[in-house]
């Protein structure tokens, strides 16, 4: 299982969180769904998620969070069995940084908090919810408050110990050197 992440906005994600902490949130939260030992790729971008929505979505505004699976659920939280080792790939999130830095300031929400949020969204998306109607709406908001009820659990514990918490098994650390900001 690996957790790719990049960046282009790397001194903004730098001023917020670190890899490892991004991981092991990423991992926890995988780890309550069908899904932990499969790879994903997380990208945090700066206002260029624009175009991307443009593109993909064809909204032309900012947004906090794209997500791109690699496959079609069957149905919300069922994909299909991979027919090799390289097709446990869940897709790939694109996170918005400066987008979400505003949001939590017009929220009085701590970025910190929001990033699993987000997180959960968009793995949940990978996994096949979505939000389109309303029956949708009401089957992803509630594996998304599952999943956040066992995460926040998870990260007490780890603050009530100090963050000694285990590390989460198969979790990748190598970073990428060329990153540009």
């Amino acid at each position: 299982m690996t957790i790719i992440i990049k960046s282009s906005v790397q001194r903004l994600l730098k001023e917020i969180t670190n890899r490892r902490i991004i991981r092991k949130e990423i991992q926890q939260i995988l780890n309550y769904t069908e899904y932990s030992r499969w790879d994903l790729g997380v990208f945090f971008v700066g206002d260029e998620i624009k175009e991307l929505n443009l593109r993909y979505r064809n909204i032309n505004k900012v947004t906090d969070i794209l997500s791109f699976p690699f496959h079609q659920a069957i149905i919300p939280g069922k994909l299909p069995i991979p027919l090799t080792p390289e097709h446990k790939n869940l897709g790939d999130m694109i996170i918005s940084l400066p987008y979400i830095i505003k949001w939590c300031k017009e929220h009085d929400e701590i970025v910190e908090k929001r990033l699993p949020v987000l997180y959960t969204h968009g793995i949940c998306h990978l996994i096949g919810y979505d939000h389109e109607n309303d029956e949708g709406y009401e089957m992803m908001n509630k594996k998304e408050q599952e999943i956040l009820k066992k995460f926040w659990n998870w990260k007490k514990r780890c603050d009530d110990n100090n963050g000694s918490e285990s590390e989460s098994e198969g979790e990748s650390e190598s970073d990428d050197e060329n990153e540009k900001d």
